[in-house]
């Protein structure tokens, strides 16, 4: 008990001033701190090519065409496609802040008309990249090197043509968005 009594007394008066040394300075503490922002570039996104599933002749029952992004195309059913007419996947260009990524949003269905009002229903839309993109600047050509200020994404876009039995003759369109935005 003794021996308690002892270093409570040498070690209170030493810890004590210690203590009140310490929280008066913490209070009297003080640090400046930095605020800021950066302001990108907007997304830009710009129609370079229509998505078009040629001519077609359809059959007795009905039938689909599958145009993929890279142009690749199949189909099923008793269709004919007429040679020499063109099957393009739709493109636009994306610019935007560099290195940025971005979501990529596609249409679930839309329909297309001819001056009719017959429609054919096209869905499944796919995309090359599929989901998300990265701006980048480009360097290069087939015609030789060139610069592109501007950071951008091709983007590819095809989908499924549903053909009915004995479709109407005509041109059929319709308009379909896709939407990008940043992650």
């Amino acid at each position: 008990m003794n021996v308690l009594k002892n270093v409570r007394r040498r070690v209170i008066p030493v810890i004590i001033p210690f203590i009140l040394l310490t929280c008066h300075h913490a209070a009297a503490a003080a640090a400046d701190g930095e605020a800021s922002a950066t302001i990108d570039s907007s997304l830009q996104l710009y129609k370079t090519t229509d998505l078009n599933f040629g001519s077609i002749v359809p059959g007795s029952s009905s039938g689909t065409v599958t145009l993929l992004p890279s142009g690749s195309y199949s189909y099923v059913g008793p269709l004919a496609l007429v040679a020499g007419t063109p099957r393009v996947a739709a493109a636009f260009m994306a610019y935007g802040q560099m290195h940025s990524t971005f979501t990529i949003t596609l249409p679930d269905q839309i329909e297309i008309a001819n001056s009719g009002g017959d429609v054919m229903t096209v869905d499944t839309f796919t995309s090359d990249p599929s989901g998300t993109g990265t701006l980048y600047t480009t360097y290069g050509s087939q015609g030789g090197p060139f610069f592109l200020e501007y950071p951008m994404k091709a983007i590819h876009v095809g989908a499924t043509l549903y053909v009915n039995a004995e479709q109407a003759v005509g041109v059929y369109t319709g308009e379909f968005s896709i939407m990008i935005d940043y992650q």
